[in-house]
Order: C-alpha cells, then structure tokens, then sequence
C-alpha cells in the first residue's frame, strides 16, 4: 500500500471504540480518525452499525490500527460485531494473531489498477 488510503469502521459500540482510538498513540501517529458528520439516526434503528473513518499512510499503520481495534474489543465484557471496510470489501474482526492481521491486510491492500491511470 503506498501513499493515504481510506477504510471505515462499523461498530455497534462507535463513541468508546472512537476514544479508544484517538488516545492510542501508535494510532495517532499514523492515521486521523474521524465520525461522519451525518446527524444521528432518529430513534436508534437498533442493530445497525455505527461508521467511524480512518485515513491511513500506509499498510503498517492499518496493522496499528487492526491491532488497537481488537485490544479494544478484549476490553469489553461482550466484543461487539466490528467490521473494517474498504471499497466494497468488508471484513469482520475477531482477534489480534498474527494470521489475522495479515489476512486483512492482504485483502485491504491496493485496489487493481485501472486502465489509463499510469501503471505499468
């Protein structure tokens, strides 16, 4: 992954997971996280997931990230359904290993190339 990229967070947990991640300071170096400036949702719509955007420089940084998502969801009596995005590929994060992190690394990585656009 070279240069800034974009993925979202669907939590059902948005306000702590938010905290959490604007005080992790491996995560502040790295990324800016923000909340999508749509107003909230009138009467809750239970059960549906909350966006939190994060711009990354690098893959590296979404390793941080991943990382500091899943030490978040082990703080949690219950780990709410949390899903990172980008483009339409969506993976549910369960744990922290190694192979997880790698798994999601490799499928967030650099969209194909399109036609025209200077690759070779």
């Amino acid at each position: 992954m070279n240069g800034p990229f974009e993925v979202s967070i669907r939590v059902d947990d948005q306000p702590s997971l938010y905290r959490w991640l604007t005080l992790d300071p491996d995560v502040r170096r790295h990324a800016t996280v923000t909340l999508p400036s749509a107003p909230p949702r009138p009467g809750g719509m239970g059960g549906a997931l909350d966006v939190i955007n994060v711009v990354l420089g690098n893959g590296i940084a979404l390793s941080s990230l991943l990382v500091a998502v899943s030490a978040w969801r082990e703080s949690r009596p219950r780990p709410p359904v949390t899903r990172i995005e980008r483009g339409d590929v969506s993976i549910t994060i369960e744990d922290a290993s190694p192979e997880t992190v790698r798994r999601i690394v490799d499928a967030l990585g650099d969209p194909p190339a399109e036609p025209g656009d200077g690759a070779l």
